[in-house]
């Protein structure tokens, strides 16, 4: 199964050691997603990571982060994180499929 990786959000500070818009922390979110006939299998998993101050000679501005910026820098600061939390969305995943215990209504889509 595919673990989707995506940055919700960017926390800055304006002004840090002579620097302007330092990203000082990122909020993540991890998520897999399967459709087995009429059910859709979401399981998803969200967290912050703090991030080090930057180098000044190494400095990327605001402006010129991208999302795989970003990611790379939770990925790094998640470290051997990053294998576990996938690694227990799979097992969600295969547990949401399996189980004899379904959620929803008769009259919206089943949420698992």
């Amino acid at each position: 199964m595919a673990i989707n990786w995506k940055v919700n959000d960017l926390t800055r500070s304006t002004d840090l050691n002579g620097l302007e818009n330092v990203v000082t922390a990122i909020e993540w979110e991890a998520s897999t997603q399967e459709t087995i006939g009429p059910h859709t299998h979401t399981k998803f998993k969200r967290g912050n990571v703090d991030v080090a101050a930057p180098d000044p000679s190494n400095f990327t501005t605001y402006a010129s982060i991208t999302e795989a910026n970003a990611l790379a820098w939770v990925k790094t600061a998640l470290g051997d994180q990053v294998q576990s939390i996938e690694n227990e969305l799979d097992l969600l995943m295969n547990e949401s499929k399996t189980t004899k215990v379904k959620v929803g209504t008769p009259w919206g889509p089943s949420v698992t």
